[in-house]
């Protein structure tokens, strides 16, 4: 499981949370990030992946989504930037009991890798160094080094790393052939497999009704030694006693990971190891006796040929089967949320109702890199808890006179949060071996941190309708919040919606090709604060120091004037379904502007501080979304629906401080920022210097000129996005396939700019270039630069300078960003599926069977980028756009057998 990242309509916020809020079945669900900085950023980790994966699909009955900030009346700020609302199944109607029972399998496979080149191996220089051994000359490997700039693979005896191992007596200095291998770094990756089972009962008697839902699903991970474990419960019932309704929904998830694979720029994670820096002539089937007798670590990148601890040492890069079974991260989840609440009709049109929502969940998760290891052995711990209610109250109001109806409601919400993050970890090396206890070590780092919120609310809504015809929608809500100072902590937010259902006119009921038409225009204005602590100047409680304790201040500055976040939104739309519903078209036009953002923005550290919190930002997005669906055929056995959507956002920093116009986002591994009068996620970095005809300026050495200053080298966020989805029934049989893709959008790629520079990738091989070099595509000039990062380029001539392959390939690593900035643009096969259902209706037990296979991930019918598959993600967070070492999404194919009672 690994994090996601939606977004319904752009980036509205520069610093807090862009994610809709999940609600399932009344409850909003925390969808935290527990990944690391250095994760989110591309560094280094685990993607332990965002709170949201511990929904049970098998219990789902219907997704919808709720775009815009009218979302907001209800469920409060948090809902400013969409709503997800999940249904979960429920027991149908009529004195029966349903038994299911549903039973799949499915098979991952990682085959998106990027191309290496086969044709040189390991080292820093072509020729091979020969060493004397017990006697005897051999040829041996550059062995500390971790590129793959060395000797041709042409079969040459030499003696490799696993020829120095004196427990292997068949192969100890018994040199093997120089060549590609048989099994690289493919072989590493498994078939993974994950198998669900799913029981449910559900049924009704008299004025009650119940559902219980079972789900156990175990995973085998596509990296060595990688598993997942996880049971779901899930119970909802209701029952009527006359005028009061009781309904509940109760559920319970229990995950348990082993081995979540490393990511980004670690010298444990795969990618890194075989695709950044390392020998592609390595065996990765030899790779699996990972260690010697004596618990020490099997090497390919050993510092030298003796076998000494000194030479036997790891030199950069560890064993990837050593860092899978040695280095592992195990965590465990236990998660309860759901809803009791009763509802009284006070009459005909008026019900009163009280609910009480919770989500409570406690992470832990302990993590270790292994003694022996190229980094400092380590071991840590992590436990973090949460714990939310929100207790509601809501009176419903239902009236019709003549033409004119009514649906309205009042109610109140107090929202209490309470979060604790717990961590500590062992500093200056592990004192024993495979003894991971934070003891074992000379000195343990902790920190602990708790958080308290509370938010309460009261809102109201009324939808007033005339004739079927005209509608208008009105709401209003008023939070106070505990993070906000007290003369700001209440602010209101309204909204105004009205719509127009034009074919219930006259002159359009008669047209035959009209069968519904509706215009719509609505306006909202959303609140929303901050987290706890940003008030009043606090310190923070550091190790202490020979027996004295330590305290700091925080790096940000506290504010205690901040104002509340405000997002203004309107939107207006039309819907058309024509030729008696058999092509709809809807069409929605946005504008959100978000103000008053409460950023850290920097200061001078003159004041003590790294950051001071501040009303700052503002921030435009504006849109168009246009939705296509039809039935181009249908008939007794046979029909085809399809539907296209089409989604454009326009994305502006419109300002952000007096003092500051850019604030940066990352900076671990590339720099991306928020900047003033762009789109946000903007990269910055040095572009190619250009001719006044647009060639690239080659410096004297050969290679290309780079800008001296940092320019804007596009965004991470799309020009548009689509998707088109088929799905065709023939008799009982159904087949349905989705396309989706994005145009336009930037990612930087850290495994494409250092496996450049260490010879790995296909290219730094191609065409003959590493014995004949390459004269570059562009022009030699003087270049003058001016101190704003302009220049003027004269007396340009050809360029004929020559320049080996290294220095061509290097220069795509020190010289201009712009080699490592890719067009994200895709277009993928997302999903096929072929079922057939057996409806058995001469038989008492089974009722139904229903079969289906599928592939997800099938095929990128288009990516822009040749080498990195731009669909991937860090984080749920706000930091997209950076590819540190991620290993692509994987393709996956399975079957599905339900059994209905």
């Amino acid at each position: 499981m690994v994090s996601s990242s939606v977004s319904l309509r752009g980036i509205n916020s520069i610093s807090n949370n862009n994610q809709p809020l999940y609600v399932v079945d009344g409850t909003p669900i925390d969808n935290t990030d527990f990944n690391s900085s250095s994760t989110i950023n591309g560094s280094a980790g685990k993607d332990i992946g965002n709170m949201i994966q511990d929904l049970n699909p098998d219990d789902i009955e219907n997704i919808s989504v709720l775009k815009g900030a009218t979302a907001a009346a209800l469920y409060g700020s948090r809902a400013a930037n969409g709503v997800i609302m999940i249904t979960t199944k429920r027991a149908s109607k009529g004195d029966k009991v349903e038994i299911s029972l549903n039973t799949g399998v499915d098979f991952e496979n990682v085959i998106r890798l990027p191309k290496r080149q086969h044709l040189y191996g390991q080292g820093y220089s072509t020729n091979f160094q020969t060493q004397n051994i017990n006697g005897k000359d051999y040829k041996i490997v550059d062995y500390a080094s971790d590129e793959s700039w060395g000797p041709k693979l042409d079969g040459t005896p030499v003696l490799q790393w696993y020829n120095l191992n004196p427990e292997d007596e068949a192969n100890y200095l018994n040199p093997s052939p120089w060549l590609y291998p048989k099994n690289d770094v493919s072989y590493f990756f498994k078939t993974g497999i994950a198998n669900t089972n799913n029981f449910a009962i559900a049924g009704n008697s008299g004025s009650t009704n119940y559902r219980f839902s079972y789900t156990n699903k175990n995973v085998t991970g596509t990296v060595p030694n990688s598993s997942l474990t996880r049971n779901a419960f899930n119970f909802s019932g209701g029952t009527q006693l006359g005028k009061l309704k009781i309904t509940s929904n109760f559920n319970y998830i229990r995950n348990s990971s082993l081995g979540r694979p490393w990511t980004g720029a670690s010298n444990r994670n795969i990618i890194l190891e075989a695709f950044q820096w390392g020998g592609v002539q390595v065996d990765y089937k030899i790779l699996e006796n990972y260690k010697r007798a004596d618990g020490t670590p099997l090497a390919w990148n050993r510092t030298g040929w003796q076998n000494t601890p000194t030479g036997e040492a790891t030199r950069f890069i560890d064993n990837p089967y050593w860092s899978a079974y040695e280095s592992y991260m195990e965590d465990s989840r236990d998660r309860f949320y759901g809803n009791i609440g009763a509802e009284y009709s006070v009459n005909s049109w008026l019900t009163v109702g009280a609910k009480v929502h919770g989500d409570i969940y406690s992470l832990q998760a302990q993590d270790r890199i292994a003694v022996y290891s190229r980094s400092t052995s380590q071991y840590e711990e992590t436990n973090n808890k949460l714990n939310e209610y929100n207790y509601e109250f809501i009176a419903t109001a239902k009236k019709n006179w003549d033409k004119f109806s009514l649906v309205a409601f009042a109610g109140g919400n107090i929202r209490d949060k309470n979060w604790q993050n717990n961590y500590a970890i062992t500093q200056g090396g592990l004192t024993l071996p495979n003894y991971y206890n934070l003891k074992n070590a000379n000195s343990v780092k902790i920190d602990n941190f708790k958080y308290h919120k509370r938010v309460a609310s009261v809102f109201g809504s009324a939808s007033f309708g005339y004739n079927d015809l005209l509608y208008l929608d009105a709401t209003i809500r008023n939070d106070w919040s505990s993070t906000l100072p007290s003369s700001n902590w209440s602010y209101i937010y309204p909204s105004l919606a009205g719509s127009f259902v034009f074919s219930n006119l006259e002159p359009f009921k008669s047209l035959s090709w009209l069968s519904f038409g509706k215009l719509r225009l609505g306006w909202s204005d959303v609140g929303n604060d901050t987290d706890p602590y940003q008030l009043a100047k606090a310190y923070e409680a550091e190790q202490s120091y020979e027996g004295s304790p330590s305290y700091t201040l925080t790096p940000i500055k506290p504010n205690d004037e901040l104002l509340p976040e405000r997002t203004s939104s309107w939107e207006t739309g039309a819907n058309f379904q024509l030729f008696k519903n058999r092509l709809g078209f809807d069409i929605t036009y946005y504008n959100n502007t978000t103000r008053n953002q409460i950023l850290p923005v920097p200061v001078s550290s003159s004041f003590g501080y790294e950051y001071k919190m501040l009303n700052a930002g503002k921030m435009n997005n504006k849109g168009i979304e246009i939705v296509l669906n039809g039935t181009p055929i249908k008939s007794e056995n046979f029909s085809w629906d399809a539907s296209v959507n089409w989604a454009k956002n326009k994305n502006k920093v419109v300002k952000l401080d007096d003092q500051v116009n850019t604030l940066n986002l990352s900076n671990s591994l590339v720099q991306l920022v928020a900047r003033e009068g762009e789109s946000y996620g903007q990269f910055l970095g040095n572009d190619f210097v250009y001719a006044p005809d647009g060639q690239r300026i080659i410096q004297e050495d050969g290679t290309y000129m780079k800008t001296s200053q940092l320019v804007p080298l596009g965004s991470i966020l799309p020009d548009f996005t689509f998707g088109i989805q088929n799905s065709f029934r023939y008799k009982n049989f159904n087949l349905g396939f989705l396309v989706s893709g994005r145009v336009g959008g930037k990612f930087f790629s850290q495994t494409y700019k250092v496996g450049m520079y260490s010879g790995i990738l296909d290219k730094t091989a191609d065409n003959n270039i590493r014995e004949t070099g390459i004269v570059l595509d562009g022009v030699k000039g003087d270049v003058a630069f001016n101190s704003d990062g302009t220049y003027n380029v004269t007396n340009i001539q050809q360029n004929t300078t020559n320049i080996t392959a290294q220095q061509w390939a290097r220069n795509e690593y020190n010289g201009p960003t712009t080699f490592s900035i890719f067009d994200a643009t895709f277009v993928k096969l997302r999903e096929v599926t072929l079922g057939y259902n057996f409806k058995l209706a001469n038989t008492k037990v089974i009722k139904n069977i229903g079969v289906n296979i599928y592939g997800r991930n099938l095929w990128n019918i288009y990516t822009k980028s040749k080498y990195i598959d731009p669909e991937f993600t860090s984080s749920g967070g706000n930091v997209q756009g950076i590819e540190g070492g991620n290993i692509p999404l994987p393709i996956t194919y399975g079957f599905n057998l339900n059994l209905k009672f």
